[in-house]
């Protein structure tokens, strides 16, 4: 029988020990990087969420505005509010667009281009009607106000479906803004 010495015995036991030490200190690094990771996901959804949301809000007030401006027999130009409220639309749809590209949702890139599609559309048919704001109503096209009504009501329908995407791509991540996600979906109802 060999006989082990004291120092092989505490080499040994410092060895084990450290190997521990390294080992749970590995495990904690890998844990905060996967919720790092998780937070920089909960991060840019909410990003896009409150873009989308701010560009919602924007966009039922245009609707109403365009539509109601469109259909009135006097030439103005466009009023004030809605000028305002064009202002704040289009940015908040860019960089909503923007955020949703860095966004991990299942259909992204498709969502992506199918927002920046439909964002194109407005843009061309804002330049449209603010040039008919200035016409009398009888030389301003006839399905100006149907097309920009159609086309308001399909992007807020899109954006409603983003938002329940982004919600979902970051469910279950964290409870606190599980709650906060869902408060915000409700908000969306029209």
């Amino acid at each position: 029988m060999k006989k082990v010495s004291i120092s092989v015995l505490l080499r040994s036991a410092i060895a084990v020990l450290a190997t521990a030490v390294m080992t749970m200190l590995a495990l904690g690094a890998w844990d905060s990087w996967n919720r790092l990771l998780v937070a920089n996901r909960i991060a840019i959804a909410a990003n896009a969420s409150a873009h989308l949301f701010t560009a919602l809000h924007n966009l039922r007030l245009d609707r109403a505005s365009s539509i109601r401006d469109l259909r009135a027999d006097r030439q103005g130009g466009i009023s004030a509010t809605l000028r305002e409220v064009r202002t704040v639309e289009m940015p908040a749809l860019k960089a909503g667009l923007a955020a949703l590209r860095e966004a991990s949702l299942p259909q992204g890139q498709d969502s992506a281009a199918a927002l920046d599609r439909a964002i194109t559309k407005l843009t061309a048919l804002h330049q449209e009607s603010t040039a008919a704001f200035s016409q009398p109503m009888a030389s301003r096209r006839a399905g100006l106000a149907k097309d920009l009504s159609d086309e308001t009501s399909a992007l807020i329908e899109m954006l409603g479906k983003l938002s329940s995407q982004l919600a979902d791509s970051v469910k279950l991540e964290d409870s606190f803004i599980d709650q906060m996600m869902q408060m915000k979906q409700l908000a969306w109802v029209d």
